[in-house]
């Protein structure tokens, strides 16, 4: 089975691909993520069995990325670390549709039972649906696709007007994105769309923006070394590539070049 880690900490990030690969639980890690706004990603894009998701982020945290994912990715199962033990966390975890919620630091032992029961648990519902999946007729299988496909192009926010702008924006980095313009596209108020999407998302529009034009930056320095920095700015939607390595730098600590070079993510 497959294994996202989630955490904006390297080092826990670090500590559990190590946990991983010294255990032979039958599991593999298949991507890492250091906020929400990349775990969504790379859910969809690496297709885990099982998510292993921090709470505490600061781009978008895990209980609202867990949300978001179980939406629209409803197998797949996640199993939240947080530091803070707060019966509130556990409520809000378990309403986040979790699979399990274990306090840090985490003893080996538990963190081996959780993966064990989550395991089981996939395998049970794959032999369950195997088990009751039966023929079906041509235009019924034409819906379940139709669907599939808005289940796949949906942002999975419960309010569909976020969903909208979070697909949208994800799809036109290299655009101007600003609060009006983002605004008409769903026939709202810039005002209140900005209170719309902080209370919907737990972050500011203008910080989303921000944080996923910088994530593509960065997946286009580690995986298009040649492209010059010019065209990965305006790919990103930054006109000026000064603008551009300013902002890259007072978000990642470093600047584009030193990133590519370094090769870090």
């Amino acid at each position: 089975m497959k294994v996202l880690i989630v955490d904006d900490e390297r080092i826990e990030r670090e500590a559990l691909r190590h946990f991983f690969q010294t255990n032979d639980l039958g599991v593999e890690v298949v991507g890492e993520a250091s906020n929400g706004i990349q775990a969504i990603e790379m859910t969809q894009l690496l297709r885990p069995d099982i998510v292993i998701m921090d709470i505490r982020m600061g781009i978008l945290d895990g209980l609202k990325a867990t949300e978001c994912i179980k939406r629209k990715e409803p197998q797949v199962e996640i199993i939240i670390l947080t530091a803070f033990g707060l019966f509130e966390y556990s409520q809000q975890a378990l309403r986040s549709r979790a699979f399990d919620y274990l306090l840090k630091p985490v003893e080996e032992k538990e963190l081996v039972h959780s993966i064990q029961r989550v395991k089981n648990h996939i395998l049970s519902r794959k032999e369950m649906q195997k088990e009751h999946r039966k023929p079906v007729l041509a235009g019924h299988w034409a819906a379940e696709q139709v669907n599939e496909d808005h289940r796949l192009n949906s942002s999975g926010f419960e309010d569909p007007r976020v969903s909208a702008i979070v697909d949208y924006v994800m799809g036109n980095l290299d655009k101007d994105l600003s609060l009006t313009g983002l605004a008409s596209l769903v026939h709202l108020n810039p005002s209140y769309l900005s209170r719309l999407f902080k209370s919907t998302t737990g972050v500011s529009l203008n910080i989303f923006v921000r944080e996923a034009r910088i994530e593509k930056a960065k997946h286009l320095l580690k995986n298009e070394r040649h492209k010059p920095l010019k065209i990965i700015s305006e790919e990103v939607g930054f006109s000026d590539v000064h603008h551009f390595s300013n902002t890259f730098k007072k978000t990642v600590g470093i600047t584009p070049a030193e990133y590519r070079v370094q090769g870090r993510g």
